[in-house]
């Protein structure tokens, strides 16, 4: 890779929408052992005074990547695939998100550096919309292999 991964700042990644689903949430709370019977019935979560089944808070990993293709904004960065990883992610929540929710999602990168000769990364802010109000954010740090050859 012989890209300046700091003219990737500011660009705009493609927005998607998601329907989160009940069965989707708990097959994600079985994935990360959560056994709290709210991420997995209904019942549960409206005797907590909750509208459906809430989803674990790092659930929202699966609604930023898109569905038809998990790295494919890598990609259209013409980064190559195999060099990049997930490195850190923090979330931040605005309301509560349930199952039956429709979601936007929008990414912009906002930051990108190197770090040695053979590590650079990219930061990317992502943004959680329903029906246009913002419900949650988050950050995101990717990690990108540059064989030496990144440059700011």
């Amino acid at each position: 890779m012989d890209v300046d991964l700091t003219t990737f700042i500011g660009r705009e990644l493609e927005a998607f929408d998601r329907h989160i689903t009940r069965d989707a949430i708990g097959r994600f709370a079985s994935a990360i052992g959560e056994t709290n019977p709210i991420y997995h019935d209904v019942e549960p979560a409206r005797a907590m005074g909750m509208r459906d089944v809430p989803i674990p808070p790092t659930f929202l990993i699966t609604l930023e990547v898109d569905h038809r293709d998990t790295l494919r904004f890598i990609r259209e960065l013409g980064l190559d695939a195999a060099t990049v990883l997930h490195g850190e992610q923090a979330f931040y929540f605005r309301s509560a998100i349930y199952a039956g929710d429709r979601v936007r999602v929008q990414r912009r990168i906002t930051g990108a550096g190197v770090k040695n000769k053979t590590l650079g990364y990219l930061l990317t802010s992502n943004l959680f919309l329903r029906e246009g109000e913002l419900i949650a954010t988050s950050e995101c740090t990717w990690l990108v292999g540059t064989e030496g050859r990144a440059h700011v």
